[in-house]
């Protein structure tokens, strides 16, 4: 199977496609700060940030931005509603991709902005804003999703290869991660994931031109080729079509001729792929307990698992 070229958009590092719950989408580039909408028609510029927004989540008021910083809560003219501080204030961190459980709560990944070692955590967020720190000693907390059961979250440490399965529930939260499925190294490193109604996954694997799909028996079982080495992230549309982000950053950041393809935004449609996706689920988060943009602070340390420790055993 082979995706399309959907539209030429040229992004340092698209990212964190999102379906909302009126059909439209939202997708970014991460590292010029970019928001971009999406309807029927192209994508257009909704705002643009002088610092890196790594997904754009529906939220009952508007829209939750996750930026370098931690979350901004916009409301439907983009004004800022009010902001809660995930990130330390020496500006080597930022928000990951981030999904909305479903409580209307939030899990989100905070990762090194130069990709140390062991330096990024998993989190949740509460619908009174409370933080509590679900994995810590990550590398590169990434793709997550809520499967279609609604008591599981798929969740990877891109630098694992591993995608890890968490329960959850309203009254426990994230908890019990269990191996779902170690993917080869030779297919790339596993990016941006969604869920599909099945049970099943999609991933983009960065480095490695494709997109898998992992069934919800934990067996990679058909594979999406693109026209690009570096697919950042994948999501349903509104009509089941794959929309697929990729970046250019590489090619640039070496200099490098930038190739048809790359930073683009990408498809295969629903016939295609033969999956259907879910609907989206709005966050709930509430302002009573957020804080001011201008006092930042680091999130709680808390008793997450140590993933280190977690692959050792799983060894």
């Amino acid at each position: 199977m082979r995706a399309e070229l959907h539209e030429s958009v040229g992004a340092d590092l698209g990212e964190g496609p999102q379906l909302f719950p009126d059909g439209s989408m939202r997708w970014v580039d991460l590292v010029r700060g970019e928001v971009y909408r999406k309807s029927e028609g192209p994508s257009a510029l909704e705002r643009s940030y002088p610092y890196e927004i790594s997904k754009v989540l529906p939220w009952e008021g508007g829209e939750l931005m996750l930026t370098r910083q931690g979350i901004e809560a916009v409301d439907l003219s983009h004004q800022t509603v009010f902001t809660l501080p995930l990130t330390s204030s020496n500006e080597q961190e930022r928000c990951s991709d981030g999904t909305v459980l479903p409580d209307g709560s939030l899990a989100l990944g905070i990762v090194d902005r130069e990709l140390r070692p062991g330096r990024g955590q998993l989190v949740s967020v509460g619908t009174d804003c409370q933080v509590r720190v679900i994995a810590r000693e990550c590398t590169i907390p990434n793709g997550i999703a809520c499967l279609a059961s609604g008591d599981s979250v798929v969740w990877t440490d891109s630098a694992t290869h591993l995608l890890t399965l968490l329960e959850w529930s309203e009254s426990t939260g994230l908890h019990a991660p269990r191996p779902f499925v170690k993917i080869p190294e030779s297919l790339g490193t596993p990016d941006g994931l969604v869920a599909d109604s099945s049970g099943g996954v999609w991933v983009a694997m960065w480095g490695g031109g494709v997109v898998l799909h992992v069934s919800d028996e934990g067996d990679i079982d058909e594979t999406i080729e693109l026209g690009t080495p570096f697919p950042t992230a994948v999501a349903f549309d509104a009509h089941d079509n794959l929309l697929i982000t990729s970046g250019a950053i590489v090619f640039r950041e070496q200099s490098l001729p930038v190739p048809a393809g790359a930073g683009d935004l990408w498809i295969v449609a629903a016939p295609d792929h033969g999956t259907r996706g879910l609907p989206p689920v709005t966050s709930l988060l509430s302002h009573s307990r957020a804080t001011s943009l201008n006092s930042l602070t680091t999130i709680p340390s808390g008793r997450g698992t140590n993933y280190s420790e977690q692959r050792e055993e799983d060894s």
